[in-house]
């Protein structure tokens, strides 16, 4: 795979593998890419989480506001 990147991209790379952080330019790319996989895996879940939030108030299960902040409030003392 080739794969061309703007400059200011290049010059972060480069940076990274000049600093020692990284061996080569791929190792950078790689962990560029498994932070974006990790990152779209865990939108994925929120937007699970906040549909089965939505379908729960849909349905009549759910705790007034206050009740909520009223028991934060307690556990924080």
């Amino acid at each position: 795979m080739d794969v061309s990147l703007p400059p200011d991209l290049q010059q972060f790379v480069d940076a990274q593998v000049s600093s020692g952080a990284y061996g080569d330019a791929g190792a950078v790319i790689r962990d560029g890419l498994q932070l974006l996989a990790d990152r779209k895996a865990q939108v994925l879940r929120l937007d699970a989480d906040i549909a089965a939030g939505l379908e729960s108030a849909r349905a009549g299960r759910v705790v007034p506001g206050q009740s909520v902040y009223d028991e934060l409030k307690a556990r924080r003392g």
